[in-house]
């Protein structure tokens, strides 16, 4: 999908993007939760399996909605520091831990779109 290109609230430059929506191949949710609980505990190894497994996802939504670039890898940042400062609260029974991140990641997405 190719994002038509547009200007910046000035309008002193236009940005073409070329942003590929489809996902990634999905990775096995049985590590990406154990990775999940060993990042609750502080697993720095576990963290960034996670994020490596993750992060294209994250990074591939919000470009989908922001074009690629800087403002979909600042909000990939931002959402794995969120999941690295709240990984105790997720709970495997309530949903797995691709859902989880990409809930978190819907938050600061959508974060992005309320009037300041």
């Amino acid at each position: 999908m190719s994002v038509p290109p547009t200007s910046d609230s000035d309008g002193d430059r236009a940005v073409a993007a070329r942003v590929d929506c489809d996902p990634p191949d999905v990775p096995d949710a049985e590590l990406l939760n154990e990775c999940l609980r060993r990042t609750a505990a502080g697993d720095r190894t576990a963290f960034q399996t996670l994020y490596d497994m993750l992060s294209p996802y994250v990074r591939d939504s919000a470009a989908c909605l922001f074009g690629s670039g800087e403002s979909a890898n600042n909000i990939t940042d931002s959402v794995f520091i969120d999941v690295w400062q709240r990984a105790d609260q997720y709970r495997s029974g309530d949903e797995g831990a691709r859902a989880w991140v990409l809930n978190v990641a819907g938050m600061h997405t959508m974060s992005r779109f309320r009037p300041n």
